[in-house]
């Protein structure tokens, strides 16, 4: 089968920013949907960098680099566009996604803007229906958010300019979560000391207000990881025996300080798709993990701490798919007592997760010793993520 060449036009998703003056301009990750007939809608977060020395390296380009060479913040918003795909004897081609829909830019309320925060985290679109409540026809959307509350006192000008909340973030005996009378349990005053507050993450939602899927509107966050993570990357909720499943990704990098875990796959399971969320596996939240010692720092991922496992870093973007097939990427292996990391840039070869109430684990049965082909995807099975029949398609 032949499938090459660019999905967008080049050029495509720039399109959407007012300011044409980025640096550099780059599409994040997101998710697709096929709807009616041949048609394809592609959720994907657009990114302009505004950095006026380093063309969004640096700090990446977010706009705080130590040289204070941003000229303002970068500038992540979600967006769809709309194409065909087609399929002969002779390979797969794609046609359309000229037009770029901005759908969804952080709103200040429920969450955090470039304003509030120039390093703010927003991204990665997974959009769905409620599997389980087949008499709702809402189309909804989870994604990568922070709480809406100012970084630092610096940006609160900019924020009330903005409209947006002013409140400066902080941590609260709520957001630590320990039962009273923990032995263990950290004083708020004590998280707070250690900047536990810069730590926001949350899982955002949002519902569509048409057919086409290009209005959106913000529903508060189903997860909120304040004062722990600041990042829930890639979320999707996932139906299987009539629960709801939400997955997400983070790094070891991103927890407050303090705090530790492998970068990998968390998963939580509710109820609903409004429900208080119980992390998985004896309520550790680790659903698949890179090897990683957490008695040393990690370092990263091209240049890991001499003490770590070369492969604390080896794959990450975890997708999991229907029966519990996971697909990620190769990030980068080795890098300190096996010479110089290997950078991956391509798709890992898939693993099973077995999905059972409030546990997942490892299915060694499958592939060798539980890995299986890369990008193993049957092309057979319904697309249900997870669940037991097909969802019924727009009409």
């Amino acid at each position: 089968m032949d499938l090459r060449g660019h999905v967008f036009p080049d050029g495509a998703s720039g399109s959407i920013f007012e300011d044409q003056s980025f640096t550099a301009q780059t599409e994040w990750s997101g998710s697709a949907r096929l709807m009616e007939g041949n048609k394809i809608r592609m959720f994907y977060t657009s990114v302009a960098f505004y950095n006026t020395t380093t063309g969004g390296s640096g700090d990446g380009g977010y706009g705080q680099d130590g040289n204070n060479a941003a000229s303002k913040p970068y500038d992540p918003r979600i967006v769809q566009s709309e194409g065909r795909i087609y399929a002969d004897e002779n390979g797969v081609w794609l046609t359309g996604f000229r037009t770029q829909h901005q759908l969804l830019v952080p709103d200040g309320k429920y969450y955090q803007t470039r304003e509030q925060n120039p390093g703010v985290n927003f991204r990665d679109p997974f959009t769905f229906r409620d599997q389980n409540n087949p008499s709702d026809p809402t189309e909804y959307m989870v994604f990568e958010g922070n709480s809406a509350f100012v970084r630092e006192q610096q940006y609160v000008d900019a924020a009330a300019k903005a409209g947006q909340n002013t409140a400066v973030a902080t941590c609260t005996a709520e957001d630590l979560g320990y039962e009273q009378g923990d032995p263990k349990a950290e004083t708020v005053e004590a998280v707070n000391q250690r900047g536990g507050y810069y730590q926001l993450a949350n899982v955002g939602l949002a519902r569509a207000k048409n057919k086409a899927m290009t209005q959106w509107e913000y529903l508060p966050p189903l997860l909120s990881g304040n004062c722990v993570n600041d990042q829930t990357e890639r979320p999707q909720i996932y139906f299987q025996d009539g629960k709801y499943y939400l997955f997400t990704i983070s790094h070891r990098e991103t927890y407050a300080d303090g705090l530790q875990g492998p970068e990998g796959v968390y998963g939580f399971v509710g109820d609903g798709l409004r429900s208080d969320y119980k992390p998985l596996n004896q309520n550790t939240g680790i659903a698949l993990g890179n090897p990683i010692n957490l008695n040393f720092n990690p370092g990263k991922p091209y240049s890991p701490d001499f003490n770590q496992s070369p492969y604390t870093f080896q794959s990450y973007s975890h997708y999991v798919m229907p029966g519990g097939l996971v697909e990620s990427f190769i990030d980068s292996i080795g890098g300190n007592k096996d010479g110089n990391p290997v950078r991956g840039g391509s798709l890992a070869p898939t693993v099973k997760l077995n999905i059972s109430g409030d546990t997942t684990s490892v299915d060694r049965t499958y592939g060798t010793n539980g890995l299986g082909g890369f990008a193993d995807i049957p092309s057979d099975r319904v697309r249900s993520n997870g669940g037991d029949t097909r969802p019924q398609r727009l009409k």
